[in-house]
């Protein structure tokens, strides 16, 4: 029997992609919702890392299936028609900036579901070890991506800087402090000090055991002590100032 070939006058619906945290799983879910039921297809992330799952309960297997989502989620924008940013309260981060970028390299039309924020509040934190080492990571999304970084990110919306610093610092490395543990450096807000804008950072300084161990998880590719004499060239964004500030003699 011959092969039919159905064809249709109806114009294609337009196809969204839409970008955004997985810590923000609900917010996605809810625009995936509202988007479908305007006629839009819609193409949005299929897995969160952030929930338990045996698909990546290995930590190696896991690392290999975040590269693995990132140019899947490339591929959906380049399938879109537009994006649509799903960013409660503003909140962008690295992963969700660098596909912004993507996004408007190709000339896509990049809408958001809160109007970001002027300034955006990240924590930073220097962990340092009594025999004279620092926790630095190697940052795995532009800016400055391979580049070497001090452990941080952006303040979830209801967090504090030190909580932020705290939850980020264990996201990023394995390593879990208490927000008591974590001694304010100070804030850096200068304009300029972050490609992507206008971001301001509240610095804080942990102390650990020489022999506390690490694993690179979350935004970070890789983590590693360096010893304070024997640093990289160059650190990401300011983070060579604070570093600095930290380690520089009480007055």
């Amino acid at each position: 029997m011959p092969r039919q070939t159905v064809t249709t006058t109806e114009a294609r619906p337009p196809i969204v992609a839409l970008c955004g945290s997985t810590r923000h799983w609900d917010a996605l879910a809810e625009a995936n919702l509202y988007e479908t039921a305007a006629g839009r297809i819609v193409l949005a992330p299929g897995c969160n890392l952030r929930q338990p799952h045996p698909l990546w309960a290995d930590p190696n297997r896991a690392g290999r299936l975040k590269q693995q989502l990132g140019e899947l989620h490339r591929r959906k924008i380049d399938l879109a028609d537009e994006v649509l940013v799903v960013n409660p309260d503003g909140y962008i981060g690295d992963s969700t900036r660098s596909e912004i970028d993507y996004a408007q390299s190709l000339g896509k039309p990049v809408r958001y579901t809160h109007t970001p924020d002027t300034t955006r509040y990240t924590a930073d934190v220097v962990v340092l070890t009594p025999d004279g080492r620092v926790l630095l990571i190697e940052r795995d999304w532009p800016p400055y991506e391979g580049a070497w970084a001090l452990p941080g990110g952006h303040v979830d919306p209801g967090e504090s800087s030190r909580e932020a610093a705290a939850r980020e610092l264990d996201e990023e490395t394995g390593l879990h402090v208490t927000v008591g543990d974590l001694r304010p450096i100070g804030t850096w807000d200068k304009p300029g000090r972050d490609p992507r804008g206008r971001y301001s950072t509240d610095a804080y300084l942990a102390v650990v055991p020489a022999d506390t161990q690490i694993t690179a998880h979350g935004d970070a590719r890789t983590a590693r002590w360096w010893p304070l004499n024997h640093l990289p060239d160059r650190l990401a964004f300011d983070h060579a100032d604070i570093l600095n500030t930290a380690v520089a003699p009480s007055s």
